[in-house]
Formats: C-alpha cells, sequence, structure tokens
C-alpha cells in the first residue's frame, strides 16, 4: 500500500494518513471498519480501490462490502 499511495499520490502513507483514512485488509474487516463509520452517523462514503488493476477488489466490494454496509443503513 505503501508504494502504491506513494506513486499514486506522490506522498508517504503517514502524510496521507493525516487527510484520509484507510484499509487494506479483507473485504469483511474493511466492511467492519466501514461500518463504524456508518453509525456515527456517517451518511456518504468514498471508496477508492488502491491498484492500478481493480476488478477483483471491486467484485470484493459489490459482494461483500456494499451488502454489508445497507443492512446498517
Amino acid at each position: 500500500m505503501e508504494d502504491y499511495i506513494l506513486h499514486y499520490h506522490g506522498r508517504t502513507l503517514d502524510q496521507m494518513s493525516a487527510i484520509q483514512t484507510s484499509c487494506w485488509r479483507s473485504a469483511e474487516a474493511c466492511a467492519r471498519w466501514l461500518a463504524q463509520y456508518v453509525r456515527a452517523g456517517a451518511r456518504q462514503l468514498i471508496i477508492r480501490v488502491g491498484s492500478l488493476r481493480p476488478e477483483n477488489q471491486l467484485k470484493e466490494i459489490a459482494t461483500v462490502v456494499l451488502p454489508w454496509l445497507r443492512v446498517l443503513g
């Protein structure tokens, strides 16, 4: 993730962490992590995939993360 962020944003992970938060674990873990924000009142989430080939991650977001978050919403 550090390498991707450095090349995509031109900043280190530490620098980017000051302005945005990141999760790079399993789809289930990311869903639980995002659920914290929904429970705290977030009405909109921006999910960015940290990959130049995001197909697999997009499938997991559609099949795991979004259904989990819809239950909370």
